[in-house]
């Protein structure tokens, strides 16, 4: 999360700071938060509350490195005594707006929009965050109007165009998102992550080509996001190149070992693959196990990833066990393919996907 504005702009002036002795504990918080020295920045930002208890840009400042720790409830708390000596604070509501929409508290959320909104009408990034919360609760439509407002005020807002983007894929209108997302591409050319999103646009879409295009681009601008190796891994398959899926699976989970849906998509194919190759019983064994432990033993399509697993392995007994329990889990309109995948182990044969 970035700093409030009124403390990047302070921030801004250690540069003309360089090559000397940092003046007063604030800016050596601002000079730790710039290096990411969270824990620091919030020791001199206390200081520095010390020394003038009515100081809001200290109280926000040391509010935000927290919220970078994951203290959400310091931060609020921050936040909050901001607020109290200086109720037009329109940045402070801001912040503890994004707090409580990572807490997961989207109503305390759009409530603290809402003043921020009306005390600055004019702030984009804030119909911006608004957006965002709506679309977190699924009211997409309002949503759609406050990325919409957002745009008007600042129509180089690339955020706003890719936030809205976010809602048209929601709302399955994957040519309105392709067209935000290229807005967006074209405001900020070099940020993965939009690339990344009309990526997953295009595969939705079914033009392979282009999806694996994108998805290209966000790999060589971020060669560390596993979610880009899965989804290029998933085109992979699409195309029927189970080799290049299963490369791009091994790398999604190097970079993250706990990435449960690479880890379930890797031992689907080692289970199932049609090219016998790829297969790998006792590997998929070992992902779809990781997958179920990380996941609490809660989905039946993880289940069922584990019993094609010991289908493939000969455990046939095994993977009657847990397609049983997939189907005594799965929703009611994938019981019947579940059924059928069932029958193959009772039968002692192991599923295969068709070929592409």
């Amino acid at each position: 999360m970035s700093l409030p504005v009124k403390v990047i702009v302070l921030s801004v002036a250690l540069a003309v700071l360089s090559g000397q002795v940092l003046a007063n504990d604030y800016a050596k918080g601002l000079a730790a938060y710039e290096k990411n020295d969270f824990a620091t920045a919030v020791q001199f930002f206390t200081k520095a509350i010390e020394q003038d208890p009515n100081d809001t840009d200290a109280f926000a400042a040391r509010a935000t490195a927290y919220h970078a720790l994951g203290e959400f409830d310091a931060g609020i708390a921050d936040y909050s005594e901001a607020i109290r000596i200086d109720p037009n604070d329109s940045e402070a509501y801001l912040g503890r707006a994004e707090i409580w929409f990572d807490k997961d508290e989207l109503g305390k959320s759009i409530a603290d929009y809402d003043e921020a909104i009306r005390l600055v009408p004019n702030n984009s990034d804030a119909y911006v965050g608004r957006g965002r919360t709506w679309r977190a609760k699924r009211e997409f439509d309002k949503a759609l109007s406050d990325f919409d407002e957002a745009i008007r005020l600042d129509p180089k807002n690339a955020d706003a165009f890719g936030s809205r983007g976010s809602v048209w894929w929601k709302k399955h209108e994957y040519d309105k998102g392709i067209a935000d997302y290229s807005e967006a591409i074209r405001l900020v050319p070099n940020n993965g992550r939009i690339y990344l999103h009309r990526g997953i646009v295009w595969h939705k879409k079914g033009v392979l080509d282009k999806a694996m295009a994108d998805l290209d681009v966000s790999i060589s601008l971020d060669p560390t996001n596993c979610v880009a190796y899965h989804l290029r891994g998933k085109a992979w398959l699409a195309k029927g190149d189970f080799d290049k899926a299963l490369n791009d699976f091994d790398e999604s989970i190097r970079l993250e070992p706990k990435f449960v849906v690479t880890l379930d998509q890797r031992a689907w194919l080692r289970a199932t693959c049609p090219k016998e190759k790829c297969r790998d019983g006792a590997k998929a064994i070992e992902d779809a196990t990781k997958a179920n432990e990380l996941t609490k033993w809660r989905s039946p399509f993880f289940h069922g990833t584990l019993a094609a697993a010991y289908a493939e392995y000969g455990q046939f007994d095994k993977a009657v066990e847990w397609q049983n329990k997939a189907i005594e889990l799965a929703p009611d309109d994938k019981k019947t393919d579940f059924g059928i995948r069932l029958e193959l182990y009772q039968e002692g044969k192991p599923y295969r996907e068709e070929p592409k």
